[in-house]
């Protein structure tokens, strides 16, 4: 029988509008104290981040409104019996900027410039 594993979800911001600060008060409100906030936890890669440990909650709301407040982070996930952390591959915020909204609103944009220069 396969042994469940614990998964340890932490978020890095990686811009100034997603700044240090702000993501200290967002860990804050969904529950982060400050034995959850690391200074320079380093990654598998020997990379140092400083980063907050979050539940996997928490990571989907900063999923959720990434594109809408335009927040840039990294998640990192540590598996028990892990001593490193190692970079989430689904977690790339880049790839949010093309969901189904976005699309459909710059779709929506290129026809309203089409019919502007069908008119002109």
């Amino acid at each position: 029988m396969k042994k469940d594993r614990v998964t340890r979800w932490f978020v890095e911001p990686r811009d100034a509008q997603t700044n240090e600060n702000a993501m200290m008060d967002l860990a804050a409100e969904a529950g982060a104290t400050d034995d959850k906030i690391y200074r320079a936890k380093l990654d598998n890669e020997g990379e140092e981040h400083d980063v907050v440990e979050v539940d996997r909650s928490f990571v989907t709301r900063m999923e959720n409104s990434a594109v809408k407040f335009q927040h840039h982070f990294r998640v990192f996930t540590q598996r028990e019996g892990e001593s490193k952390m190692r970079l989430w591959p689904f977690g790339d915020c880049k790839k949010l900027s093309q969901t189904a909204e976005v699309r459909r609103s710059q779709e929506e944009l290129t026809r309203m410039l089409k019919r502007r220069e069908v008119k002109t």
